[in-house]
C-alpha cells in the first residue's frame, strides 16, 4: 500500500503557486511561461501517481490494463516535469544566449527519448514495471528516474560554472539548490519505497523558483540576482540609525544608450547581467544593489579610503575588460561615484543626491570616470537643497521676489532699440542673488520650471500693457518657453489668457523657442505655434547654431526671426570659413524673408561681422545689459543708447 499524503500535498501547494502566478503576470515572458509550465507539471505528475498509487494499491478490482496506462502517464510526467525544471533554469543561467541554450537542450534530448521508449515498451519488456498476482512489480530500471535527475543536475552545474562571469552567485546558488533539495528528498524516497515523494523533491525547487521569479515582493532583480534600489535605501537607512559608518559606491553604464542601439533593448538586458556578473566575481562579499537600469550601487562597510579605492579599482577593472555577447564585442564605459557616511552624508536623501552629482561630475571629467566625493560637493548639495526651498517658497507665493530684467535689442535699420528679451532674476533671498544659470535648471529637475515660466509670462504681459499705458513706442517683448511649458497641452489657452487679463496686442509678444523643443515634438510644435500664430503671437527660434539646426524646421514652422547663437558669432571673428558659413545661413534665411537677429554681441568687431552678414537686430552687451523695467523704458524712449 502507497502513502500518498505527501503528493496531495504537493498537488495544493503546485497549483496555488501556479495559478496565483498566472494571475498576477502583467507581461508574460518565457521566464514566467516556464515557471508556470513547471509548477503544472508538478500538479500532473502528482496527481498521476496518486491515481496510480489509487490503483495499483486496488489492483484486483482495477483492470491491469489500466494500471498499466495510469502508471505509464505518471513516469511520463514526470520526465516532463524533469525537462521543464533543466528548461527552467538553463533560461536563467543563460538567458537569450539562443544557441548556447541549445546545445543543452540537445544534452537531454536524447536520453529524454530512450527513456520515453523505456516507458511506453514497458508491458512487453517489463523493464520499468510490470503486474503479477501479488500486484506492482518494479522492474530492472524502476530507478531509472533517480539517474535521469542526478544527469540533470551534473548538465546544470556545469552550465552555471562553465557560464562563469555571466552568471550571478545568486542563480548560481538557484541552480545548485534544485538538485540538493531534490536529491533529500529522493533519498528518502530511496529507502521508505512505499511513500510517495515525487512531487515533494520538486516542490522545494519550485518554492525557491517561486521566490525568485516574484523577486519584486522580496526587492530582488531577477536578471542580475543584486537587490533593488529600495534595498538599497532601507540598507543605507539601517547603518544610518546603528551609527555604523561605510562607503557607498554608485556605477553608472554611461553608453547604456549606445549598447541598446546597437543590440536592441531586450539584450540590453544580458548585457547588463554580463556587467553586473563581472562587478559580483570580483568583489562578492560587498552588498550588490541594482540601482536602476543601468546603474549599479554598492555597500562597503568601511571609509579606509585605501580600502574603498581597492573596491573602486576592481569594479573599474572589472568593467575595463572587454566581454563577449553572442560573438559580439561588449566595451561598458562607467562613470562611478562615491560618498562616505555619515561624514559627508547623514540621510539617504542626501546621499542619493551626493552620488547622482559625483556621477555627472565623472562623467563630464576628462581626466577619470571616478569621483570621490568631496567638501565642495557637500557643499553645492547643500546650497542646491537651499535653493530648492526658496524657490519652492517663491513660487507658492503670489508676492514673490522674482523679478524681470529686460535686454534690450537693437534694430538696425532704425538705429534705436525696438525689442527686449524677458529674463528672470532672482536677486533678493537670504543668501544673496541667485543667478539663472544656478537656479533655472534646479527649477526644470525639480518640476517647478511650468510655474516659473507662467510668473515670467505673466509679469511680461504686464510690463507690455505698462509700456502702452505710457505711450512708449516698441515692437514688442520677447519671452522665453521651456519644453516643459510648451508640452502642456493647455498653453495656447494660457497664453491668450494672459493676452486678454493685460488687454495686451498679442503682436507685442514674441515666444523663443529652443531647436531642442522641436525635435522631438515636431508636430505638436507646429500646431500650436500655428494656433498662437492665428491670434498674432510671432516666434523666434532661439539658439540657432547649437545642437541639430536643422533649416527645414526653420522652413516648415512659422517662425519669422532667427536668433543666430553668440557661438557662431565669436566663431566667425575667429575662422574664416566660419564666417562664410555664418554669411550663407543668413542670407539664405533673409531671402526667406525671416529676419535675422544676432546674439552674444561684445566688441566692436563682432559687430563689424554682425552687420555684414544683414542681421537686422542685434542683442549683446555691446549694446546693452539687461536692465531693470524702468531702464529699459529709457532706452525705448532713446534716453538711454549704449549702441552710440
Amino acid at each position: 500500500m502507497f502513502n500518498v499524503t505527501a503528493e496531495c500535498v504537493a498537488l495544493y501547494i503546485s497549483l496555488i503557486i501556479g495559478i496565483a502566478v498566472s494571475m498576477n503576470v502583467i507581461k508574460w515572458d518565457y521566464e514566467k511561461k516556464m515557471f508556470v509550465t513547471c509548477s503544472f507539471c508538478i500538479g500532473v505528475s502528482s496527481f498521476s501517481n496518486i491515481l496510480s498509487a489509487f490503483f495499483i494499491n486496488n489492483y484486483g478490482i482495477v483492470p491491469v490494463w489500466v494500471n498499466y496506462v495510469a502508471t505509464m502517464l505518471y513516469f511520463t510526467f514526470l520526465l516532463f516535469t524533469l525537462a521543464a525544471f533543466f528548461a527552467y533554469f538553463i533560461y536563467v543561467i543563460g538567458r537569450d544566449d539562443t544557441v548556447w541554450k541549445k546545445r543543452y537542450a540537445n544534452a537531454i534530448a536524447i536520453p529524454l527519448y530512450v527513456l520515453l521508449a523505456v516507458i511506453y515498451t514497458t508491458p512487453f519488456t517489463k523493464l520499468l514495471f510490470s503486474f503479477d498476482e501479488s500486484g506492482y512489480v518494479r522492474g530492472p530500471m524502476n530507478k531509472m528516474t533517480y539517474i535521469f535527475m542526478a544527469y540533470i543536475a551534473v548538465l546544470l552545474a556545469v552550465a552555471a560554472f562553465r557560464n562563469g562571469r555571466k552568471t550571478t552567485f545568486r542563480v548560481k546558488l538557484l541552480v545548485l539548490f534544485f538538485p540538493i533539495l531534490s536529491g533529500a528528498v529522493m533519498i528518502v524516497q530511496f529507502f521508505e519505497s512505499d511513500i510517495l515523494l515525487t512531487g515533494t523533491s520538486a516542490l522545494g525547487p519550485l518554492l525557491l523558483m517561486f521566490l525568485f521569479i516574484s523577486s519584486n515582493l522580496v526587492d530582488i532583480d531577477s536578471d542580475t540576482g543584486f537587490y533593488g534600489s529600495k534595498s538599497f535605501a532601507e540598507s543605507a537607512e539601517k547603518r544610518f540609525r546603528k551609527g555604523i559608518p561605510f562607503c557607498a559606491i554608485l556605477v553608472s553604464i554611461d553608453n547604456k544608450q549606445e549598447l541598446k542601439d546597437n543590440f536592441g533593448s531586450i539584450k540590453l538586458r544580458r548585457i547588463v547581467t554580463l556587467a553586473a556578473a563581472g562587478i559580483e566575481n570580483v568583489i562578492p562579499k560587498t552588498d550588490c544593489f541594482r540601482y536602476s537600469s543601468a546603474k549599479f550601487a554598492f555597500i562597503v562597510d568601511s571609509t579606509d579610503d585605501e580600502y574603498v579605492q581597492g573596491v573602486i579599482d576592481k569594479i573599474d577593472e572589472a568593467l575595463s575588460k572587454e566581454y563577449i555577447y553572442n560573438n559580439n564585442a561588449v566595451d561598458f564605459k562607467v562613470s562611478i561615484s562615491t560618498v562616505n557616511c555619515p561624514d559627508q552624508a547623514d540621510n539617504t536623501d542626501r546621499l542619493a543626491e551626493l552620488l547622482e552629482y559625483g556621477i555627472q561630475a565623472a562623467g563630464k571629467s576628462k581626466k577619470t570616470n571616478i569621483f570621490r566625493c568631496d567638501e565642495n560637493a557637500v557643499r553645492y548639495i547643500g546650497r542646491k537643497k537651499k535653493i530648492t526651498e526658496i524657490l519652492k517658497r517663491e513660487l507658492s507665493s503670489d508676492d514673490n521676489n522674482f523679478e524681470i530684467f529686460y535686454q534690450p535689442i537693437y534694430a538696425v535699420s532704425e538705429g534705436r532699440f525696438r525689442t527686449a528679451e524677458a529674463l528672470v532674476r532672482l536677486n533678493r533671498t537670504e543668501i544673496g542673488p541667485i543667478y539663472p544659470d544656478e537656479f533655472i535648471p534646479i527649477a526644470e529637475e525639480m518640476g517647478m520650471i511650468v510655474r516659473l515660466g507662467d510668473i515670467v509670462l505673466e509679469k511680461s504681459c504686464k510690463f507690455i500693457s505698462e509700456l502702452i499705458k505710457d505711450g512708449i513706442d516698441f515692437d514688442a517683448i520677447s519671452v522665453n518657453f521651456s519644453v516643459h511649458q510648451i508640452m502642456r497641452g493647455d498653453i495656447v489657452e494660457k497664453v491668450t489668457k494672459m493676452v486678454q487679463k493685460y488687454n495686451i496686442p498679442p503682436e507685442k509678444l514674441r515666444i523663443e523657442i529652443t531647436e531642442s523643443v522641436i525635435i522631438d515634438n515636431f508636430q505638436y510644435v507646429k500646431k500650436m505655434m500655428t494656433r498662437l500664430g492665428d491670434i498674432g503671437i510671432k516666434f523666434y527660434m532661439d539658439d540657432f547654431g547649437t545642437g541639430y539646426s536643422n533649416l527645414s524646421n526653420m522652413i516648415e514652422l512659422p517662425f519669422e526671426y532667427l536668433k543666430i547663437d553668440k557661438s557662431l558669432v565669436h566663431s566667425a571673428e575667429k575662422s574664416e570659413k566660419a564666417y562664410f558659413i555664418l554669411t550663407f545661413i543668413s542670407q539664405a534665411f533673409i531671402k526667406q524673408n525671416i529676419k535675422i537677429l544676432t546674439e552674444g554681441v561684445e566688441t566692436e568687431n563682432q559687430e563689424k561681422i554682425v552687420d555684414t552678414i544683414g542681421a537686422s537686430y542685434i542683442q549683446g552687451f555691446r549694446f546693452a545689459r539687461p536692465v531693470n523695467g524702468d531702464t529699459a523704458k529709457e532706452y525705448f524712449l532713446g534716453i538711454r543708447n549704449d549702441a552710440i
